[in-house]
């Protein structure tokens, strides 16, 4: 049996390499990413953080996390078979235990899915436990459920936290200095759920809430952004 470098047999990709794959296609991973500044990237860091450096890390972790819940519950539904190679005849083997990955999934917010888990199930960084396995998944399966799961995507319902979340990160990307008009906000809100239907209503009532008074200041000039 051929194998990769990675010991993941061809025809299969590492449940890890499986997740970024996810993550890419459905969050705006590289806006998300952008959003951090280097030196900001652990919350539990030394480094000081101001309430923009916060929401930023949150906003990654929570994308993250709902990818991991995504396939954590795939893999339960058996959409999503998850095998290990088996060590006396190094041939793949059907995990049996599929809660494992759903309870494990977003335990740590933003670690997501590895391609290694340990002798409990759990997502670890590498192999470097005595115990630890290499997990995969089937080639074709996952392009399978991948392209019916973006398919799905571009039509579901936009959840209040998920809108919720998305329009402070677009206030947050403003300068102080900048504005938003109201047009921008749900030019905004349909860039980061492409597809979606958000109502004018939605957007509106976050505006309300959340956006600075000087958005809606008398005399401020519409369209301007910092």
């Amino acid at each position: 049996m051929n194998m990769h470098n990675s010991g993941v047999p061809g025809g299969y990709i590492g449940l890890g390499d499986a997740y970024e794959k996810v993550f890419r296609q459905l969050e705006r991973a590289d806006e998300l990413a952008a959003a951090i500044a280097p030196d900001k990237w652990q919350l539990a860091s030394d480094s000081p953080k101001s309430h923009a450096d916060q929401l930023a890390l949150t906003a990654y972790d929570d994308a993250r996390d709902r990818v991991a819940d995504t396939m954590g519950q795939a893999i339960v539904d058996s959409e999503l078979d998850v095998y290990y190679t088996d060590p006396k005849t190094g041939s793949p083997m059907l995990c049996v235990d599929r809660d494992v990955f759903a309870r494990h999934a977003s335990a740590v917010p933003g670690f997501g899915l590895t391609n290694y888990v340990d002798s409990n199930g759990r997502p670890v960084p590498e192999p470097a436990l005595r115990h630890g396995f290499i997990v995969y998944l089937a080639s074709k399966q996952f392009k399978k459920w991948l392209a019916k799961i973006v398919s799905s995507n571009r039509t579901r319902p936009v959840s209040p936290r998920d809108l919720l979340s998305a329009y402070l990160e677009h206030v947050n990307q403003i300068t102080p200095a900048g504005h938003s008009s109201l047009s921008d906000d749900r030019a905004a809100m349909h860039k980061q759920f492409p597809g979606a239907s958000i109502t004018r209503s939605r957007v509106e009532a976050l505006r309300r809430k959340h956006a600075p008074k000087e958005w809606s200041a008398p005399g401020t000039r519409k369209g301007t952004r910092g």
